[in-house]
C-alpha cells in the first residue's frame, strides 16, 4: 500500500482525467487524506455554485443555498455509497463498503469541481434573466428559468462525473467466487470428444474448436467484455441512485432559488408536499412554451 502523504489540490487534474491506476490507489488506501480532500472539494464547489444560484433572490438566500447544496451532495453520496456497496459485488465489481464510499465521494468531488466551473456561467445567467420584483410579470418566468438551468447543470455534471469513473470500475471488475469455481469445474471436466476406437478415422475438428474457443474467450469470466458489462451495470446503479435519492433530498432541503412571492428562508414551510419531478416539468414547460405564472 503506497503512502499518500503528498495528496493535495494538485490531484484535481488526475481526478478529472479519471486515471484508473492512480484513483484506484486512492480507493484502496487506508489513509484519510483522500476522503478529507474530496469532502473539501465538495464543500467548496457546492458552495460556489449554490451561492450563484441563490444570489438571484437575495444575498441571504445565496448563503443558504451555498450551505445546502454541499449538504445535498454529501447526503446523496452517503446513501449511494451504502446502496452500491451492496450492489457492486452482485454486479461483478470487487468493491467493499469503504471503497464504494471513497469512489462515490470521488464522483461527487468531480461533480462539485464541474459545478464550480459552471458558477461563472450561472452568474452570467443570473445577471441577464428578469428580476424577481413582483411588479414585473416576468418574475416567475425568471424563477422557473433558474430552476431549469440548475437541474440541467447538475444533471450534466453528475453524468459526466460518473462516466469518468468507468475505467476505475472496469479495472475493479472481475470474476466472482461462483464464476471462479465454475471455471475450475469446466477445466477439470472430461473432454466432450472421447478417443475413437482403434483404427477409426478421426474427424478434423480444428476449425470448430477454434470457433468455439474464440466464443468462450469473449464470454469467459474475467474477460474484458465481462468487466465492461459489470462496470456499466454499476454505473447505471450509481446514476439511478443519484437521480432518485438526490432529487428527494434536494426537494426536502428546498428552496435553493427562492420563489419571488415568498420570504427568504432556509427551509420551506411544506417540506413533503409536491414533487421534484413535477417542479422540473413545470419549469421546463414554462421555459419552452414561455408561459408566465401570475401569483403562487
Amino acid at each position: 500500500m503506497t503512502a499518500l502523504s503528498h495528496f493535495g489540490w494538485n490531484q484535481i487534474p488526475t481526478l478529472l482525467r479519471g486515471e484508473a491506476d492512480e484513483i484506484r490507489r486512492w480507493t484502496e488506501s487506508r489513509e484519510n487524506a483522500p476522503t478529507i480532500y474530496f469532502l473539501c472539494v465538495i464543500a467548496i464547489g457546492g458552495f460556489a455554485f449554490g451561492a450563484t444560484v441563490g444570489i438571484w433572490r437575495a444575498p441571504l438566500q445565496a448563503i443558504f443555498a451555498g450551505l445546502k447544496l454541499p449538504l445535498v451532495l454529501l447526503l446523496t453520496a452517503i446513501g449511494n455509497a451504502l446502496l452500491n456497496g451492496m450492489l457492486a459485488p452482485l454486479f461483478g465489481v470487487r468493491m467493499g463498503f469503504r471503497q464504494s464510499f471513497v469512489a462515490v465521494l470521488m464522483s461527487f468531488a468531480m461533480l462539485a469541481t464541474i459545478l464550480a466551473g459552471f458558477a461563472p456561467l450561472q452568474a452570467f445567467v443570473v445577471w441577464n434573466i428578469p428580476t424577481f420584483d413582483l411588479e414585473h410579470s416576468s418574475a416567475f418566468y425568471g424563477y422557473r428559468f433558474m430552476q431549469f438551468t440548475i437541474v440541467v447543470a447538475i444533471g450534466f455534471a453528475g453524468v459526466m462525473a460518473n462516466v469518468r469513473l468507468m475505467p476505475l470500475l472496469r479495472s475493479m471488475a472481475g470474476p466472482t467466487d461462483y464464476d471462479s469455481r465454475l471455471a475450475a469445474m469446466n477445466r477439470d471436466a472430461p473432454s466432450p470428444h472421447p478417443s475413437p476406437p482403434m483404427g477409426e478415422r478421426v474427424p478434423d475438428l480444428s476449425c470448430q474448436s477454434s470457433a468455439k474457443a474464440e466464443g468462450r474467450v469473449r464470454g469467459r469470466p474475467g474477460s474484458w467484455d465481462d468487466s465492461d458489462r459489470a462496470a456499466k451495470r454499476v454505473l447505471l446503479a450509481w446514476l439511478a441512485g443519484n437521480l432518485f435519492l438526490g432529487s428527494q433530498i434536494c426537494w426536502v432541503l428546498r428552496p435553493f432559488v427562492g420563489r419571488p412571492d415568498d420570504e427568504v428562508m432556509f427551509l420551506g414551510p411544506s417540506l413533503f408536499e409536491g414533487s421534484f419531478f413535477e417542479t422540473v416539468f413545470e419549469a421546463a414547460r414554462t421555459v419552452i412554451f414561455r408561459t408566465v405564472e401570475v401569483g403562487p
